[in-house]
């Protein structure tokens, strides 16, 4: 762990990794990812925020550069991402209900009831799909995409299909962070800021 905070201090991203540290201490050791859903997947988005943010000020060159900064549409699109994964991230939980009835784990299928858990997960999909197909102007990928993921958290059930539709989930967050590339939209582009104090980061 020092070893890694002291790398980020390099690259000028430790305050990111300084908070994901504090997530996963409370995800582990206080069960933030055992005792409510909710719980679990409002700390799971927040460290997405934080991976992604941190990701993006290195690839940028921002982390270097303390005179530049990260324009508003690129936190715009991290704290999206976040959103995504709040509210359907709880698809991981539908492929071994049966293992977290016995562990007491309190997951949205068991707290929800199936039905609604699945019927929430897929509404929320394609909402997102088209909300981010607006944003980037590339309506096919994350539509098809989603939409398929949906029809399958819906109507494909069962252990093997959810394990399935898991699967499917990740594959469509991948080309949900694809988008600004496939788009070729230079919105990230950093811009000068002005330092109103000795501030190095």
């Amino acid at each position: 762990m020092p070893l890694v905070l002291i790398t980020h201090y390099m690259l000028r991203v430790w305050k990111e990794t300084a908070l994901l540290f504090n997530l996963t201490w409370i995800y582990n050791d206080l069960k933030g990812g055992d005792e409510d859903w909710l719980v679990r997947n409002i700390v799971i988005a927040l460290a997405f925020f934080l991976y992604n943010l941190g990701s993006l000020k290195v690839a940028s060159g921002v982390a270097s550069h303390p005179e530049e900064a990260l324009g508003i549409a690129a936190y715009g699109w991290t704290a999206l991402i976040s959103a995504i994964i709040l509210s359907t991230m709880q698809i991981q939980d539908l492929k071994d209900q049966d293992g977290d009835r016995a562990r007491g784990r309190q997951t949205a299928p068991l707290i929800l009831g199936e039905l609604i858990a699945r019927r929430t997960i897929a509404v929320f999909i394609i909402f997102w799909s088209l909300v981010c197909s607006m944003i980037w102007g590339n309506w096919i990928l994350p539509s098809v995409a989603g939409f398929y993921v949906a029809y399958r958290v819906t109507w494909q059930q069962g252990k093997s299909n959810d394990r399935q539709s898991w699967k499917l989930w990740c594959m469509w967050t991948a080309v949900l962070y694809l988008l600004p590339w496939l788009s070729n939209v230079s919105m990230f582009a950093s811009h000068p800021v002005k330092k109103h104090r000795a501030d190095p980061w």
